[in-house]
């Protein structure tokens, strides 16, 4: 209790959380009380953490905190969490957040691990293009349970990263590699009928990622946007449609100095599927290396898909789409594609 004669005068709280403040003013002849609930934030600025790391330290780089979650529950809009080399055995949800969570040493060296326990990164609050996460390898997800866009049915989608109800972060030197879900193995943009705004994919390699359904590295689903620049997307696989990437329900991809390759699918478009109202652009591309059908188009018109300056396994077959200039169809002459060195 803070007791003071002074009109003005202050009082500390030792730590955050929700006070009922109450004033008491005496005059020597009447008494009036006034009460009120205050709720006291942390500081916001940027917070490190570490594997060493505790969550009671201060969150400061020489005080990390232990958690990225912890981490992010302490910062406010515009902060930046520095994520020490590790692996985080964790689930991310950026709580609606536009920050950056960022590792000091990149995706080689620092790791978020699912522990199959659903998405290993979650947007689902409206997040915007600046909320960023960069520099991970994001590996060991299972996907978290949405509504089918159709139907009623519940599906675990997104294994490594789930984008849901219009939000559109920047996801950018990532690897997402060994993930699995019923819907979207690596990544998944999910409700983005709200929004005008793309969700972005840069510098990213996704991999390795399977998906009991579609997308086994990427689903763009139900009015999903996303754009995919400078980024490999290899060996993924979908038990549907779609190993490398699946575009449905109204959803759009643009896809930018980015190549889509060894991926498979069990029934059609081993590396890109294209359903329902949907479309794709891409341009300086490389598609190529599928088990079947390198692109697959299906289901309503796809006049406002368009392909250009491409290399297209296959070349330019298929009904209801744009092909623009400078497509080749000829062996792209991947340095080491059996390694995964796919640089030309």
């Amino acid at each position: 209790m803070t007791q003071s004669t002074s009109l003005d005068f202050t009082h500390t709280f030792a730590a955050t959380g929700n006070y009922l403040v109450t004033l008491l003013a005496d005059d020597g002849n009447c008494t009036d009380i006034y009460s009120q609930m205050v709720g006291i934030t942390p500081p916001c600025y940027n917070r490190y953490v570490a594997t060493i790391g505790n969550n009671n330290n201060t969150g400061e780089s020489n005080s990390p905190y232990a958690d990225i979650q912890y981490a992010i529950t302490q910062v406010c809009d515009g902060d930046t969490v520095f994520v020490n080399d590790g692996t985080y055995i964790e689930n991310v949800d950026f709580l609606g957040k536009n920050i950056v969570v960022m590792s000091l040493n990149g995706a080689t060296n620092t790791t978020i691990d699912g522990n199959q326990n659903g998405s290993v990164v979650v947007f689902q609050n409206g997040e915007t293009n600046a909320a960023v996460l960069d520099g991970f390898t994001v590996t060991n997800g299972n996907g978290s349970l949405a509504k089918h866009i159709s139907n009623s049915s519940f599906y675990n989608y997104g294994g490594g990263v789930l984008m849901y109800s219009a939000s559109t972060p920047t996801l950018q030197n990532l690897t997402v590699e060994n993930n699995n879900a019923e819907r979207g193995g690596g990544i998944c943009v999910i409700s983005g009928w709200q929004t005008a705004n793309f969700a972005i994919i840069r510098n990213c390699k996704i991999k390795n990622n399977n998906s009991s359904g579609s997308g086994g590295g990427i689903l763009a689903i139900g009015g999903g946007k996303v754009n995919i620049i400078n980024s490999l997307v290899v060996k993924n696989h979908s038990n549907l449609r779609g190993g490398g990437l699946k575009v449905n329900y109204t959803s759009e991809a643009v896809i930018i100095n980015s190549v889509i390759a060894d991926n498979t699918a069990s029934s059609n478009g081993g590396n890109i599927a294209r359903a329902n109202a949907s479309k794709i652009n891409a341009t300086n591309c490389i598609f190529t290396g599928s088990n079947n059908q390198n692109i697959y188009w299906t289901g309503g018109s796809t006049a406002q898909s368009t392909i250009s300056y491409s290399n297209v396994e296959g070349g330019q077959v298929g009904t209801n789409i744009t092909w623009g200039a400078g497509n080749i169809d000829a062996d792209p002459l991947f340095v080491d594609a059996v390694n995964n060195d796919y640089s030309l």
